[in-house]
């Protein structure tokens, strides 16, 4: 695969899960995948520009190595939350919503203090 393909392969991906879960729920799972790295707004920003095709890189991404498996260790992750503690999953869920109506201050706040939240 070129790397060319790679982008095509990762927005048809992301295409998928955002056509089946939505954009709030992808953005919850990276939120909750990077614990807090990502905040709202920046998870946005990279779903928005992998649907668009673009390549997107941080350094958590370049920390995966490969720029699909960063999304579906997310996705994954958070579909097991959903499975085995929904409650938690949709806590998580509306913390975001919550989150993505604060200016980037907060949310960058938020992200320093995901990982001791205990959502």
């Amino acid at each position: 695969m070129t790397n060319l393909n790679i982008w095509e392969e990762v927005s048809r991906k992301v295409k998928q899960v955002v056509d089946e879960k939505g954009m709030t729920w992808l953005v919850a799972a990276l939120v909750e995948g990077s614990l807090g790295y990502y905040t709202p707004a920046l998870a946005k920003v990279m779903v928005e520009t992998l649907l668009k095709g673009k390549p997107y890189c941080s350094e958590r991404t370049a920390l995966f190595g490969d720029p699909l498996y960063e999304v579906e260790h997310a996705v994954e992750w958070f579909e097991h939350i959903e499975k085995t503690r929904p409650d938690k999953a949709q806590r998580i869920i509306e913390f975001v919503k919550e989150m993505e109506k604060r200016d980037d201050i907060d949310q960058l706040t938020m992200g320093l203090m995901y990982p001791s939240m205990l959502l």
